[in-house]
């Protein structure tokens, strides 16, 4: 059980870029605020997520998932996360009940407020509806007695934006301001140098996120990320 006072976010991703596509902003704003910050990925993307470096010679699982792995451990480092790897094959990624379980474990040790994780819907990759599944079947694991009397509160969970959020049923609910760790995400984006061909696609969406976020808040905005709730907010007064 963590012994430290400051709020936690946990971020539980399929693949590498997950994280930093969809959460980098809010990892960095986060740390800069004094929360703790964790970061699960699940698999290094190998089969799925690193198309050019299986156009390099000689490449193979192993010299693939060598490089994925540098690249994840690198973006942590650039947005000042803490990091654990499940180290799990992707595509597929399908979990186990143990490893289910594993992650509640690590619900428990961290006690965070608030979860982001991916939405429970996305068809154009099974890997993320099924780590949105693992999220929530271990959020209510870590929140069960019969697991052990370190059980938690029940922690708010986010999803993050899907990559064709209308084909996700993803509604964003809630903006998050990242404008002033663009720069630190930028360079996160950098670090993924195996997947360079959305670096501009994920700028763009920062942009429009930022100009609708804009258009509803008293401060100008122009990098947004967007999440959906997972459960409704509880508030004592209407802000």
């Amino acid at each position: 059980m963590s012994d430290n006072n400051q709020p936690g976010l946990l971020v539980v991703a399929a693949h590498p870029g997950d994280f930093v596509w969809r959460a980098a902003g809010a990892i960095a704003l986060h740390r800069a605020a004094g929360w703790r910050v964790k970061v699960v990925c699940a698999s290094y993307g190998v089969k799925g997520e690193a198309g050019s470096l299986w156009k390099e010679p000689g490449a193979d699982l192993q010299s693939v998932g060598v490089a994925r792995r540098v690249e994840t451990y690198a973006a942590a480092q650039v947005l000042g996360a803490e990091l654990c790897c499940l180290e799990l094959d992707d595509y597929p990624l399908v979990p186990s009940t143990e490893d289910i379980v594993g992650l509640s474990k690590v619900v428990r040790e961290f006690q965070p407020q608030v979860v982001l994780t991916h939405a429970p819907k996305d068809p154009a990759n099974v890997d993320h509806a099924n780590i949105s599944s693992m999220v929530m079947q271990a959020r209510s694991f870590a929140c069960a007695p019969g697991y052990g009397m370190d059980m938690i509160n029940p922690p708010a969970v986010h999803y993050f934006e899907p990559h064709q959020p209308e084909q996700s049923d993803f509604k964003a609910d809630l903006f998050l301001n990242i404008t002033q760790f663009w720069e630190i995400k930028r360079r996160a984006f950098e670090v993924i140098a195996s997947q360079r061909g959305v670096w501009d696609y994920y700028e763009r969406v920062a942009l429009q996120r930022g100009a609708q976020a804009g258009r509803r808040s008293r401060e100008p905005i122009k990098y947004a990320e967007a999440y959906q709730r997972a459960f409704p907010a509880v508030l004592n007064l209407f802000d």
